[in-house]
């Protein structure tokens, strides 16, 4: 989705998939953007795998 979007290089894209593939299976489900999507709006922590979903917000 990274570079798709055009948020970064491949090998950031890259970098931030291994941060959301949760179980390391090279997938992303359903349930783990769920997860990730919550992160985003309900974790006080910066560093929460959910806030890299969406890009850089900085």
């Amino acid at each position: 989705m990274y570079k798709i979007y055009g948020f970064g290089n491949e090998s950031l894209a890259a970098e931030i998939f291994a941060k959301l593939d949760f179980d390391g299976d090279g997938k992303i489900r359903k349930n783990d953007v769920m997860n990730l999507v919550a992160d985003f709006y309900l974790s006080d922590n910066p560093e929460a795998p959910g806030n890299y979903f969406f890009g850089n917000y900085k």
